[in-house]
């Protein structure tokens, strides 16, 4: 098995990427007070640079034959 290591690392981060951008999202959703209006649309700043991380290390992952985690379950329990 090629780039086992590689591999494992870069699943690490598909989790723990995942984990935080739903961190994120729940502060976004859940966000009050008087900075509202500066730190709400910067929450979607932060969403969007992780979804695009995510998407550029699934790829890679795909990419030497892996297969990136996908779901909430596989997450939790490498995250």
């Amino acid at each position: 098995m090629k780039y086992t290591k590689t591999k494992a690392v870069l699943n690490q981060l598909v989790a723990d990427l995942s984990q935080m951008s739903m961190i994120i999202h729940q502060t976004h959703w859940y966000m009050r007070g008087p900075n509202f209006l500066k730190l709400h649309p910067l929450m979607d700043e932060f969403m969007e640079e992780i979804d695009s991380q995510l998407d550029v290390i699934s790829e890679r992952l795909i990419a030497l034959d892996g297969s990136p985690y996908s779901t909430l379950k596989e997450m939790v329990e490498n995250g």
